[in-house]
């Protein structure tokens, strides 16, 4: 089988430039509820869901920051074998799956449910594999005098998982507490946030793999 590598240009450290990316697309993500949020307020009126803001001023917004999100984890890792890359690229149609079709609007017609029903569907995808990514991805390649990096990965991944359960429970167990305290929307910021910090963390905090030291060196991501 071939081998094919990637010349990188003099002076370029594809794998910093890879990490800063990683870092890059956690900031993005990590904007999202505090967007939102902002618009909401100064609005006066805080959506049921962070969908819900597909049809405020800030949907451009939304749908942009979840598509390069999307669009990111479907590059992740392409043309890598295995379950990383099967993880990363699901989670990318996901992502391009929230961004495209829509949650419901106020007075939704049955067509609008069903799409809503897509969209629901995508965003459960997404975050159960965000979770994933964070749980088995993200600490394979921690150093073993780094343990604790490891182990802060894993815990935002069962943040995720622990607020998915918690949107599940809570809206079978108390519907109209749930829908008065707006809890879906800050049980999917904790989602957002907590994948957000991994990749944050992932850009900047040291991996096994070491960068390349010379210009011009044939190079992968770290």
């Amino acid at each position: 089988m071939m081998d094919v590598r990637v010349r990188v240009a003099a002076g370029e450290n594809s794998a910093m430039t890879y990490r800063r990316l990683r870092a890059l697309i956690g900031w993005i993500g990590l904007s999202l509820p505090i967007v939102l949020f902002t618009a909401g307020v100064l609005g006066r009126h805080v959506q049921q869901s962070l969908s819900g803001y597909y049809y405020t001023g800030v949907g451009p917004y939304l749908t942009g920051a979840v598509c390069v999100i999307g669009v990111f984890l479907l590059a992740y890792r392409f043309g890598d074998k295995g379950v990383e890359n099967f993880l990363t690229t699901i989670a990318g149609l996901a992502a391009l799956g929230v961004a495209f079709v829509h949650a419901a609007p106020p007075d939704p017609t049955p067509v609008d449910l069903r799409w809503a029903a897509v969209h629901l569907t995508c965003a459960g995808i997404l975050f159960v594999l965000l979770g994933a990514i964070a749980v088995f991805l993200f600490p394979s390649d921690v150093p073993a005098d780094r343990a604790w990096q490891a182990r802060l990965y894993r815990g935002l991944g069962a943040v995720i998982w622990v607020a998915i359960v918690a949107m599940v429970a809570l809206n079978a167990l108390v519907p109209e507490f749930y829908r008065r305290t707006h809890l879906f929307f800050w049980l999917e910021s904790v989602c957002v946030i907590a994948f957000s910090v991994s990749f944050i963390l992932k850009g900047y905090l040291r991996c096994g793999g070491t960068a390349p030291s010379t210009a011009g060196s044939d190079a992968g991501p770290a």
